[in-house]
């Protein structure tokens, strides 16, 4: 095909070359998903629209740390990285680290934070969420400007109170008691792979008696995970949480709901005594005393006892509410 603007005046164009120019118009219409229509005559400003809503959205193909974007459907991509390139997805596979990208078979290039410089921390890039890049071309780098730009708000063993009874992606409820573990572990909250984070956390973290493993635990977590234990994530529920101090650290509990005194707790006090010594006085109870020297020493009396040893509750006025903690 000839170019248009050399073409002269009174210069012939063949019909194919003519022909180019509706083909390319169409072809701006379809590969936005728009069904060509004669009676339609909004369709390029239609899929110019659709080319600005989504034209920069990709899908990811990818593993974890390594990334790999499509077009999706018909639609176009651009012929090479240029300053301010940006692409959308919807990942695939949580980062663990260092991650890298390849747009459109364009060439492999480094994940950054925002400065251009520093490798994304795990968990950056999170399993389905849509994540928004940019071409640093002064760095040679994609840079991360969505809202998981920084270190993610949440990371393994953080929790979140909330009203919601089905915990979030990546997160998993506490019960009274409960444990976690591989696929094949058994475990009552949660067996899955995603667990391991927060197997190993709470291994390394705690002790056994705070953090218990199902069987006991061995020479490490990688190697109870591998053996497909459980280990029982902390116990809160019920529980007013407080910071931790020397006497109870981290993941220990204390106290109790409802407390019955003992007899060293009760404040020092008196107790009655039956009969009263004015009805021992009395010439009405004379009768049930035994008189000796000192007047009525041998007289039968009987020391009243007083309260029930029932546990009285130890709770202040208290809001419940469920409880995540991050995989």
């Amino acid at each position: 095909m000839k170019n248009l603007p050399n073409y002269n005046d009174g210069d012939t164009m063949p019909a194919a070359d003519f022909d180019t120019i509706p083909n390319e118009l169409e072809n701006v219409i379809t590969t936005t998903g728009i069904a060509l229509s004669g009676s339609d005559v909004f369709q390029i400003a239609k899929s110019i629209a659709n080319m600005l809503a989504a034209g920069d959205f990709y899908a990811d193909t990818g593993a974890a740390n390594s990334y790999v974007l499509s077009a999706i459907s018909l639609r176009k991509t651009p012929t090479a990285y240029v300053d301010g390139f940006r692409c959308r997805f919807r990942v695939g596979n949580t980062n663990t680290g260092s991650s890298t990208i390849n747009v459109a078979t364009l060439g492999v290039k480094s994940i950054k934070k925002s400065d251009g410089i520093t490798d994304p921390s795990p968990g950056d890039l999170p399993a389905g969420e849509i994540t928004e890049l940019a071409f640093d071309a002064n760095n040679n780098v994609f840079v991360l400007f969505s809202h998981k730009d920084q270190t993610a708000i949440f990371t393994t063993g953080d929790s979140k109170f909330t009203l919601k009874a089905t915990a979030d992606p990546d997160w998993i409820m506490y019960t009274a008691d409960g444990t976690i573990g591989s696929a094949t572990s058994s475990a009552t909250i949660r067996a899955n792979a995603d667990c391991q984070d927060l197997f190993e956390f709470l291994w390394d973290t705690f002790s056994d008696s705070q953090c218990s493993v199902d069987t006991g635990r061995g020479g490490s977590a990688a190697a109870d995970w591998a053996a497909n234990k459980r280990i029982h994530v902390p116990i809160i529920y019920g529980r007013v949480l407080a910071a931790p101090d020397a006497t109870y650290p981290a993941a220990t509990t204390t106290g109790e709901i409802n407390h019955a005194l003992t007899p060293a707790e009760n404040a020092a006090h008196n107790h009655g005594i039956s009969p009263t010594e004015s009805s021992v006085i009395n010439a009405g109870a004379l009768g049930s005393l035994t008189f000796g020297p000192g007047g009525y020493q041998d007289a039968e009396l009987a020391i009243l006892n007083s309260g029930s040893g029932t546990g009285h509750n130890n709770m202040q006025p208290t809001y419940f509410m469920n409880v995540m903690i991050k995989l």
